[in-house]
């Protein structure tokens, strides 16, 4: 599956930073940061549909696993039926390398080159089952 647009966002529990590369500009990339609910994620959409020639159905949006804070989004995402590669944090360190200087938008820059360069070996996330998910929000209610 090709995509001509790649998002990478990294996501924490207030904020999510966000990279945008367009495979036909791959040398400019583009960043904005937004809050971690559904303002932000709304807040998102309308920044990503204000750039040149962007449509949804052409976008793979990356990003490592982050547990519960991943949520918000992943529910958006999943529910307007967009490409959705999560990854293993771990991993995407091992492909891009040791990198001096680590903040918020650069690794969401990161995160988006890695899903650009990366892409034949994506695996689309997939939400899981009702069942599993009420029992994974019944378990972090019992321990927080």
């Amino acid at each position: 599956m090709k995509f001509r647009f790649y998002v990478g966002v990294d996501v924490s529990k207030l904020t999510l930073d966000v990279a945008l590369i367009d495979s036909l500009h791959s040398e400019a990339i583009v960043n904005t940061q937004v809050s971690n609910d559904r303002r932000g994620i709304e807040q998102l959409n309308r920044w990503l549909k204000d750039k040149e020639g962007f449509e949804l159905s052409q976008v793979l949006f990356c990003m490592e696993h982050t547990g519960l804070y991943n949520y918000p989004l992943l529910h958006f995402l999943t529910t307007n039926q967009l490409a959705v590669w999560v990854e293993n944090p771990t991993h995407i360190q091992r492909m891009i390398g040791l990198k001096r200087g680590k903040n918020d938008k650069v690794d969401a820059m990161r995160i988006a080159q890695y899903a650009y360069k990366n892409s034949e070996q994506m695996r689309l996330w997939q939400p899981p089952r009702e069942a599993v998910e009420k029992i994974r929000h019944l378990i972090t209610e019992l321990f927080c």
